[in-house]
C-alpha cells in the first residue's frame, strides 16, 4: 500500500463510476435492473454509506426494486427520455457545455477540453462529432478508466506512475464534473419521477464529492 491509496480501493471507486456512467449514457435495460435487483452492486456498496446523498441515493433505489418488475420498464425509460434526451426540452441536459458556456448550447470549448484530456490517454467518445465529449457519462466513464488505471500500476509496484494517474484524475475532476455537476443533479432531483433516477443523481454527487 501507498499513501495515494490502494489499488482496491481504486478498483471500488471505478465500480461505482462505471455504473453511473452507464445509468447516464444508455437507458434502461432489463438485464442490468434484474441485476441491481438481485443484490450485487447496491448489496456490496463500496463506498461511504454514511455520507447523506449516499444512504438517500441507496435507501431510494432499494425502495424502488421493492415493487420492480420487468413490466415497468416503459416508466423508467419515459424518464430516462424526459432528463436527458428530451422529447422537446431536455429537463437535465447531461454535457457540460450546456452550464458552462457563454451560450449555454452543446459542442463548446468545454467539449474540446475534455477530449483532450481523454486524447492524453488514448481514448475519445465512440461517436465522435455526434454525441458531445462533455456528456456526464463519459467524463464519468473517464474516471474510471484513471482509477482503474492506477490500481494496475499499484499492482505493478509503479506507485510513481500511480500518483501521477490520480493526480490526472483530481485535475479533471476539479476541472470538469465538480464545476457543474451539482447543477445537472439539481435538475435531476426536480424533475424525476421514479426513485431511480433520483438515486442516481443523488450518488453522483457523493462520489464526486467524495473525491475531494
Amino acid at each position: 500500500m501507498s499513501d495515494i491509496g490502494d489499488s482496491v480501493t481504486f478498483q471500488a471507486k471505478a465500480s461505482v463510476l462505471y455504473f453511473l456512467s452507464d445509468a447516464y449514457l444508455n437507458s434502461p435495460r432489463t438485464e442490468v435492473m434484474e441485476t441491481l435487483r438481485s443484490g450485487g452492486l447496491l448489496e456490496s456498496w463500496p463506498l461511504d454509506r454514511n455520507q447523506p446523498d449516499t444512504a438517500d441515493g441507496l435507501d431510494r433505489l432499494k425502495r424502488f426494486f421493492t415493487d420492480w418488475s420487468p413490466d415497468q420498464m416503459s416508466i423508467l425509460e419515459d424518464d430516462y427520455t424526459r432528463l436527458f434526451v428530451g422529447v422537446g426540452k431536455t429537463l437535465a441536459p447531461p454535457y457540460e457545455s450546456v452550464y458552462l458556456s457563454e451560450e449555454h448550447i452543446l459542442f463548446e470549448r468545454e467539449t474540446l477540453e475534455v477530449r483532450e484530456w481523454y486524447a492524453k490517454y488514448g481514448l475519445r467518445v465512440p461517436q465522435l462529432h455526434v454525441v458531445p465529449d462533455d456528456h456526464i457519462g463519459y467524463e464519468l466513464f473517464f474516471v474510471a478508466r484513471l482509477k482503474e488505471r492506477a490500481a494496475s500500476l499499484l499492482d505493478c509496484g509503479e506507485t510513481e506512475a500511480a500518483a501521477d494517474v490520480i493526480g490526472d484524475s483530481q485535475r479533471f475532476v476539479e476541472a470538469h464534473p465538480h464545476r457543474w455537476a451539482g447543477m445537472l443533479v439539481n435538475r435531476i432531483m426536480e424533475h424525476a419521477r421514479t426513485d431511480f433516477y433520483a438515486a442516481i443523481g443523488l450518488l453522483t454527487r457523493s462520489v464526486l464529492e467524495g473525491m475531494r
